[in-house]
């Protein structure tokens, strides 16, 4: 009850004690007034006592501290003490991790972390509104969560204590960050193996995943009931009909039917309502649509209305919380089996922070963000997104790694192949099929220049311009690549990178534009018409007095192709030009042709005019 000279030295002498045995605790001698009176100034000290067991002691005294001091720290001061606890858990999560898929996660204090679950205990005991009552542990989620998703939790919360106590025991001292150093390790202590297809150490981080995601789910279910009472948020009493199965009530939105979902169309509908009216879905239908999700087959992913709905929430104004919720709920996995791939899917990558498809989710929320950004410093990719298609541009990088978790060593030139399954299941045009594969298969490329190139050198900007091939092209691959590089980590893109890669956009934009007027300057018209013929990046790639070689050499008989043309340079190489009509195969035969001639090949282009 207060300190005196008897009780200082006992708590000093055990105190001592522990120290001398190696164990580093944390301490704090107090009187119960002084308990009271520390915990108001100090939301660690006030949580901790809340914790508090008897161990060792006076027995009748601890009692004395449940009965009084323990009642004033769950209640003196409530409201503020809630918002303390709301606000640590926001700080928190902004400084341990945006995200609950961090490749190297940390266990304690991260989203869906140990610490989530101390949180949500301490809004258990102090924070529910009276329709729930008090609840004093956490088996008290019983009165708020169904029993499978109690469950559930029980078995997450189970799962992260092991693996937290596996990753200590193998580092030997106080960690707890699943880095890519312990992740094989702890994978085999929690009783993990490889298997065919994956790895022990993956099958952990698809597990951790999966785990604390649901901790996730519960913690903001939590935070949702104990927020309520303390604002007042104006609720519509009526129910506002959007069509004739989907209502908004109480800003959710609700269905007439849940039978509807029968029809996994009608899924789709859901989503693209969702998308155009800003609302959440009601729990209700939230758990209707998880239900139905094994249901969206190869009839659902081929259906025209459904993939039209899709493309419909592209062109919205709110596509990556929808894609966000698709993903959560399991949907886009399954209407998209290529991105479903990606799920939990980690990459050990040099600077990468995120597995695959949160990586890709984040580049998508970063592009968006562009539309309303006030950041005068990002104003110019502002102006090049309001002349590009946007669900063109969301569909690239949606699918711009699905090659990734391949042996393939590129990952985008195999993800650029499999690509083609989708845009014919889409059905897209020919337009924009061709610019969402240019951007998938080059999605790397404006970065490797700008990043391991000299930007200066006129061969870096030629190349680019050989790639990109015109202006459109280069704006979207631009936007592209800074939805890629900020979605990397929050620090990946710097000042200094944003002005590397705005001035070879400058620069090759310039190249293009003189392009341009190189080809209006022309003075010869058949000479213009034959360069017309020719794709853009013929005019790009060579001068004029090449190009004069060319259509001399075009313009002669068709019984006299091939025509080859040889010009040796000093060097010790040669330009070979071949001018013939295209087959299948030709590149192929003429390769053969000078590999068997024991010539190696340094660089090869290849232009066909649209008359073959």
């Amino acid at each position: 009850k207060k300190k005196d000279t008897l009780s200082t030295e006992t708590a000093q002498s055990v105190l001592y004690r522990l120290w001398d045995m190696g164990l580093n605790i944390s301490h704090c001698f107090r009187t119960l007034n002084e308990c009271i009176e520390d915990a108001m100034n100090d939301l660690q000290t006030r949580t901790s006592l809340i914790e508090s067991r008897f161990l060792a002691g006076n027995q009748s005294l601890f009692d004395e501290f449940r009965r009084d001091v323990y009642q004033k720290l769950l209640f003196k001061r409530k409201r503020e003490f809630v918002g303390d606890i709301l606000r640590e858990i926001e700080r928190r999560h902004r400084e341990y991790g945006d995200s609950v898929y961090l490749l190297e996660p940390n266990v304690k204090e991260g989203r869906g972390g140990l610490r989530d679950i101390h949180s949500m205990s301490w809004l258990l005991k102090t924070g529910l509104s009276m329709t729930h009552g008090r609840i004093n542990e956490i088996e008290g989620l019983r009165e708020i969560l169904s029993e499978s998703d109690y469950n559930h939790f029980i078995k997450a919360y189970d799962f992260i204590l092991k693996t937290r106590l596996c990753l200590h025991y193998i580092s030997r001292r106080r960690n707890d960050i699943l880095s890519f150093e312990f992740q094989d390790e702890t994978a085999k202590n929690v009783g993990l193996k490889d298997t065919k297809r994956f790895l022990s150490s993956e099958i952990l981080m698809r597990l951790y995943y999966k785990k604390a995601k649901n901790i996730m789910d519960v913690l903001l279910k939590v935070v949702d009931i104990c927020s309520r009472q303390y604002v007042d948020f104006p609720i519509p009493v009526g129910i506002k009909k959007i069509t004739d199965d989907f209502y908004i009530s109480k800003n959710e939105i609700i269905v007439k039917d849940k039978g509807l979902f029968r029809n996994t169309d009608r899924i789709l509908e859901a989503f693209h309502i969702y998308s155009i009216t800003g609302r959440k879905f009601s729990p209700q239908v939230r758990d209707a649509i998880r239900s139905r999700f094994l249901f969206i087959n190869k009839k659902t992913r081929s259906s025209r209305r459904a993939i039209m709905l899709f493309l419909e929430i592209l062109k919205g104004n709110r596509v990556y919380e929808t894609l966000r919720e698709m993903h959560d709920t399991g949907i886009l996995d399954r209407f998209i089996p290529e991105f479903g791939r990606l799920r939990h899917l980690v990459i050990q990558e040099p600077y990468h922070r995120y597995t695959v498809d949160e990586h890709t989710l984040i580049a998508i929320r970063n592009l968006e963000m562009l539309k309303n950004t006030r950041h005068k410093k990002l104003q110019y990719l502002v102006d090049i997104l309001k002349n590009v298609k946007q669900e063109t541009l969301f569909l690239s990088i949606l699918l711009h790694d699905i090659g990734k978790g391949t042996p393939e060593k590129h990952h985008e030139d195999y993800g650029y192949r499999i690509l083609k399954g989708v845009m014919e299941r889409f059905n897209i045009e020919h337009n924009d099929r061709q610019k969402i594969e240019f951007l998938v298969k080059n999605h790397i490329v404006l970065s490797k220049l700008a990043l391991m190139r000299d930007i200066d050198a006129p061969e870096t900007v030629t190349q680019l311009a050989e790639i990109v091939e015109n202006k459109d092209n280069l704006d979207a691959l631009y936007l592209m690549t800074y939805a890629d590089m900020t979605a990397v980590s929050p620090d990946f893109w710097t000042e200094w990178k944003a002005y590397l890669f705005h001035d070879i956009y400058n620069r090759t934009r310039a190249h293009l534009m003189g392009i341009t007027g190189q080809y209006l300057d022309i003075p010869d018209g058949k000479i213009k018409e034959f360069v017309k013929n020719m794709p853009d990046r013929y005019l790009i790639s060579n001068t004029l007095d090449a190009i004069n070689t060319d259509y001399q050499m075009a313009i002669m008989p068709s019984d006299k192709r091939p025509l080859v043309s040889i010009s040796e340079r000093q060097d010790g190489t040669a330009e070979f030009t071949i001018v013939t009509d295209d087959m299948p195969g030709l590149f192929s035969k003429i390769v053969g042709v000078l590999g068997f001639r024991g010539m190696n090949i340094l660089r090869a282009r290849l232009y066909t005019g649209k008359d073959g």
